[in-house]
């Protein structure tokens, strides 16, 4: 497989990993929002949350909360932790990941989105069309297969 975060994974790539248990591996971002930012993957190919089996969702939120006490224990008072599904969602590598950000009061990083002003009724028609998409697991479909798409960072200067 030709996935920057796979041969990572499997050591094809050499990264600074602080965490590995059997589904999931974390290692240091080479550009960090912060120092101590972390990137924690599964280690089995998954394109996106989409792709993803719930199981080894659950046990990747699991890595994903243990990476962030590890940086509580060295002293940082918070963290972000953010996941980007889709390119126009800010997705780079088309490997599920998500980021866990160490912060510090007045750390300079601004993590801001837009605010939209809404009433009752907007947010009332909101939930209703949501509510309408959900669907029981047995009845959702499965993800039609999709073209191999070249990973936006192929496109990046290292």
């Amino acid at each position: 497989m030709d996935c920057l975060f796979c041969k990572i994974a499997s050591g094809e790539i050499p990264s600074k990993k602080i965490y590995e248990d059997e589904h999931s591996f974390a290692f240091l971002d080479i550009n960090p929002a912060a120092e101590g930012h972390a990137l924690v993957i599964p280690k089995r190919h998954c394109r996106d949350i989409f792709d993803a089996p719930e199981a080894e969702l659950q046990s990747l939120i699991i890595a994903v909360k243990e990476v962030a006490g590890m940086m509580k224990k060295l002293g940082y008072e918070d963290v972000n932790i953010l996941q980007n599904t889709g390119k126009h969602a800010g997705q780079i590598v088309h490997h599920l990941h998500f980021h866990v950000i160490p912060r510090r009061e007045e750390d300079g990083i601004f993590i801001k989105f837009p605010r939209i002003h809404t009433d009752d009724a907007s947010l009332d028609a909101a939930a209703k069309k949501l509510l309408s998409s959900k669907q029981e697991p047995e009845e959702m479909p499965k993800e039609k297969p999709r073209k191999k798409e070249k990973d936006d960072w192929e496109d990046l200067d290292w």
